[in-house]
């Protein structure tokens, strides 16, 4: 949903595995009413790591259109090790682990080689026809943004660009 990546990315979804080092791709395809999932890469992971300490926990598309995926870069990522028998636990059931590390954790920007960019739109400025137009826009977080503006503005001056670009065929909607 970011828009900058080449087209077999616009129906990616990523997936998080932390306890196995890698970040997942499935490509979305529709099936009449509905999507079934195939991966995205058959041979290989998007990503994947050796380093035990890499635990990624999840992902989001950023407005400039690049995947930020956050690491909590911690060997422990469940709270109790159900291999361990007599583990000492804390005031809340906590396991006390001695690998659990509490200072770390890292935001990685991943983006396509061939991304291209486009130019963001100033929304906090924009007019209420600008907002609507940016409903359009390729990337996600663009549109949400302009909507989100667009209903704490109020219907006002929007609504009829908005019943515009409902009546027109070219323009699907979407989110």
């Amino acid at each position: 949903t970011g828009g900058t990546w080449p087209e077999p990315f616009a129906s990616s979804v990523f997936v998080s595995e932390p306890t196995l080092w890698l970040t997942h791709r499935d490509v979305l395809e529709r099936e009449g009413p509905t999507y079934s999932a195939r991966i995205g890469r058959p041979e290989t992971e998007f990503l994947a790591a050796t380093d035990l300490w890499f635990c990624p926990v999840g992902h989001r598309v950023g407005p400039d259109g690049a995947l930020y995926l956050l690491d909590f870069y911690n060997q422990a990522v469940s709270h109790n090790d159900i291999r361990l028998d007599r583990q000492m636990h804390g005031p809340n059931n906590q396991a006390i682990r001695p690998d659990r590390a509490r200072r770390f954790g890292r935001l990685w920007r991943i983006d396509h080689r061939d991304a291209e960019p486009w130019e963001r739109p100033a929304l906090d400025e924009a007019s209420a026809d600008e907002l609507v137009e940016a409903l359009g826009h390729p990337n996600r977080w663009q549109r949400l943004t302009a909507q989100r503006l667009l209903v704490e503005g109020g219907p006002g001056e929007a609504a009829a660009a908005l019943r515009d670009v409902l009546e027109r065929a070219d323009r699907p909607a979407r989110t």
